[in-house]
Formats: structure tokens, sequence, C-alpha cells
């Protein structure tokens, strides 16, 4: 009986912490088979918090519905910390909740092997915040090893939570939107165009000030890159026939093809940890055809996309950042941008977005973390 009072204890208390901080959890189940959910679920007013549970004993349920890799339980088993972590992630995505804890362990009477006695069980916790396992072994039988496993489930759930009350007081992040040049490609425009500029022995500089005066223009459809080019040169003193305004804008656009597919996989991963993804670029509406064609599996990602030249405005403009904004459903203090311009970053932050320059993957991915874990 006190046993069964201190579950029933230990849920309540889960259930009015995440009831007060407007928290939803889940739970990943194995050898409790369902009994964290079911203590849970016993709590008054459990239904506005827990929103589902997967009870997944046997390994083909593990890989099926929470997403659990093959090869984790060929190299580590199901009994491990890695297989705990990666049950604990696919609840929180299959629910779609801030927090998920999960249970894998041998409850016996048979099932343990030397390096995995009997009582041995490893939790996972997974939120926005970290990703964590914990280890555990109970004594007793199975029923008893089974109980303890719930208690200290329903534990790790309202730790995470009561530990998140400071972190959530800074509103979390939610989505991370991409830009295009330098983050989904993986050159800067305009580096193709070098060749070609030294072959009319201009200084790099007399493009550079070009691009600063008319490359929004373009970029909100107001001029096309043909013209833009022709202003260029023309406030330079350098007149330049039709073949070779063709082969720079054919060296500009070449830049759009050169795909960052570690930016893909990012992404991917992102949106499998519960982020909405978003992508906002600069480019004219001739860009943003050829950008939804060849970009295809980007696009498949997002939540929502804005080219700047299908909305006449352009970054860092702040109706921009606040289009976006609107479109992936999320408030600003909860959007985080990356882009490989500082000056579009500012614009963001200053529309109330968190904003990460990016200068390479290794780089925004671990500044990321740590914004997440500030």
């Amino acid at each position: 009986m006190t046993r069964i009072m201190a579950v029933d204890k230990a849920a309540e208390r889960l259930v009015a912490l995440y009831s007060a901080q407007g928290m939803t959890c889940a739970t990943a189940e194995s050898c409790t088979g369902g009994g964290v959910g079911s203590a849970i679920t016993s709590a008054a007013g459990a239904s506005a918090v827990f929103k589902g549970g997967a009870i997944t004993y046997a390994n083909e349920a593990k890989r099926s519905v929470l997403g659990v890799q093959g090869a984790t339980l060929v190299e580590h088993g199901a009994v491990s910390a890695e297989c705990a972590a990666e049950m604990a992630r696919g609840a929180r995505r299959v629910f779609g909740t801030d927090v998920a804890v999960s249970v894998t362990g041998v409850a016996g009477p048979g099932g343990a092997t030397p390096d995995k006695p009997i009582g041995l069980v490893w939790f996972g916790i997974s939120s926005s915040a970290a990703e964590r396992t914990e280890k555990a072994i109970f004594p007793g039988d199975r029923d008893a090893v089974r109980r303890q496993a719930i208690v200290h489930a329903i534990g790790m759930l309202t730790a995470e939570a009561a530990g998140g009350a400071a972190r959530r007081a800074v509103p979390r992040v939610r989505g991370c939107v991409f830009d295009f040049g330098g983050v989904i490609t993986s050159s800067r425009v305009p580096d193709g165009i070098r060749p070609a500029i030294d072959e009319l022995s201009l200084p790099w500089s007399v493009v550079e000030n070009g691009f600063a005066k008319y490359r929004s223009l373009m970029d909100g459809d107001e001029m096309t890159m043909e013209e833009m080019y022709i202003r260029i040169f023309t406030e330079a003193g350098v007149s330049i026939g039709p073949e070779r305004l063709a082969s720079i804008v054919a060296a500009d656009r070449s830049s759009f093809f050169k795909r960052n597919e570690r930016t893909l996989a990012w992404m991917r991963e992102l949106k499998a940890q519960g982020f909405k993804i978003g992508i906002l670029t600069n480019m004219p509406s001739s860009f943003g055809a050829l950008f939804r064609e060849k970009y295809a599996d980007f696009v498949s990602v997002a939540d929502a996309l804005v080219v700047s030249g299908e909305e006449k405005m352009h970054k860092p403009q702040r109706r921009i950042y606040d289009l976006l904004a609107e479109r992936i459903a999320l408030p600003a203090e909860e959007l985080c941008f990356f882009d490989d311009v500082e000056e579009n970053c500012a614009g963001a932050r200053s529309a109330g977005w968190r904003a990460i320059r990016f200068d390479s993957n290794a780089q925004a991915e671990e500044d990321f973390k740590e914004l997440l874990r500030a």
C-alpha cells in the first residue's frame, strides 16, 4: 500500500507541476509495460499534460513506432543507454510533447546476462533543452523492479520540468529558420563571378559597392539580374557586350546549384527532434521557382517558406521576418535564424528572433547547442 501511495503522490506532483508550467509529456516503455503512463493518468488533470505513451516491448516495435535504429539494437541491445535515448527522442517526436521519458530494462525472472543482470533498467529523457540517460539496478522480484522503475521514471519527468522552470523564463526556441546562400548552398554568392571580374581588370570593391546598392532591388523583384549588372558596370565606366554579360550572369547563377547536404541532414535532424523548420531567402521570384524544383527535398522539410522576390520585400526589412513568423505559426521569441550575413542576423534580432551567423555547419550547430543550454 505504501508503495502504491508513493506512485500516486509522485504522479500527482508531476501533473501539478506540468500543468502550472503549461508543459506536456509522453512515455516510451518496455519493461514497465505501460505502468508509467498508467500511473500518470491516474492523477486528476492528467489529460492536460499527458499526450500518450508507446508500449514497445518487442524490438520491432521500438524500430517501427519510435524509430530506434536497427544498428543500435544490434550493437548495444534493447537494454542500453543508446536505446533508451532513441526511445525517448522517438516518443517526444511521435506525440509532439515538451518532454518524453523512456524505460527499458531486465525485470526478470529471465532475460539476464552477465553484464545485464535482473533489475538493470536504463531510462532516457528527451526535451528541447537536453537529452540524457540514467541507469539503475533495482532489488527485488519482477513486480518490485517494475514498481521502482515507474517511480524513477516519473521522478525524471518531474525533475526535467522543475529544472526547466528557470529555462522557461526565457522563451525556448521551437523553430529554426535557414537562409539560402551560404547556408543551404555551400557557396556564398557571388564568389562565382570573381574570375569574370578579374578579366575586366576591375577592383572587387566595385562589385561589392554595386551589390550594396542594387542587389536588394533585384531580390525584391524591382530589377532583373541583367539590369543590376548593367548598372554596376555602367557606373564603373565599363562597357560589356551581351556575351560577356551573359557569362557573368551564368556564373552568378551557377552558385545556386552548390547544395549543402550537411545542412539538409541537420534540418531533418532538427525536425525529428520536434523543431519547426523555416526557409527565409533573398532571391528574385524567377529563382524561387527554380529553388522549389532543384531543392525540393529541402523545401519538403520546411513548415514555412518565404522568398523575397515573391513578396516584394527583402532581408533585413522587418516585415519579411514578421511574415515568416506568421507562416510558421510561432512567436518571434521562439525562432532562431541562421544566415551567413550579419546584417540579416541583426534584422532578425530586431524582429525579436534569436540569430546565429552561419560560418560553417560545425560552428552553427555548436552555437545552437550552446543557445539551447543557456
